[in-house]
């Protein structure tokens, strides 16, 4: 599968944008990545949040949905406009002030999805570059994005210890939803991880996302038997 990763300062309207920071977390409800990006120009600046739903288009549209709503002031519902992008995509957008200085927009496209606030001409533009460059990417079926490399450990005591198959990685940062325990940090051992067991006997999940410069993870899901 191919990653998203969103390149500036080369070409049309992300020519002149320069990352001022970014950072990647992955939520839950619903799994997705989340990268979010504070671009600038000389003049203006930029907030861009990009996401990977790894449930699928439906869970997609939800999350564009929640984040449209996320304000303290809602637009008023004749300002929400239909973000134009080509077929397939699904976007709105909205100007808070009249001279279009401060806009929002938000799009998903099968279960990628964007949200941009800055200048309505800029963001628009941006927007459409971003889509574009989503829609070269070769399209493949979630499930296949949903493959997880998977391990299984068939017994640890509660309150034992489990080292973690991972470690740290140059350009990619390492994310755990663990079930039954929880993953620490090994002070002993720079870069690595550990599972430590907690006192719910059964069998429990502990998946591992590693995210490089896009939105893709590699993803291993260890199945772990307490007690």
């Amino acid at each position: 599968a191919q990653d998203f990763v969103l390149e500036v300062g080369h070409t049309g309207p992300l020519a002149s944008l320069s990352i001022d920071s970014e950072q990647v977390s992955v939520l839950e409800n619903p799994l997705a990545v989340r990268r979010e990006l504070q671009l600038f120009t000389e003049s203006e600046a930029l907030r861009v949040v990009l996401g990977l739903c790894l449930e699928g288009p439906g869970a997609a549209r939800e999350w564009l949905q929640n984040e449209g709503s996320a304000f303290q002031r809602e637009p008023k519902a004749e300002d929400i406009q239909k973000l134009k992008l080509d077929q397939g995509a699904t976007g709105f957008y909205w100007s808070w002030l009249a001279d279009g200085s401060l806009a929002f927009a938000a799009f998903a496209r099968h279960n990628f999805m964007a949200t941009l606030n800055g200048r309505l001409a800029t963001i628009h533009a941006v927007a459409a570059a971003i889509d574009h460059d989503v829609c070269a990417l070769k399209t493949i079926p979630v499930s296949e994005i949903a493959q997880i490399e998977a391990r299984s450990v068939e017994h640890i005591a509660a309150g034992g210890r489990f080292d973690l198959p991972v470690s740290d990685a140059p350009e990619s940062q390492l994310f755990f939803i663990a079930t039954g325990g929880a993953v620490n940090r090994d002070p002993a051992a720079s870069g690595h991880y550990y599972y430590r067991a907690g006192q719910h006997q059964g069998r429990h999940t502990i998946d591992i996302l590693r995210v490089g410069r896009g939105l893709l993870p590699e993803r291993t899901r260890v199945s772990i038997q307490i007690g």
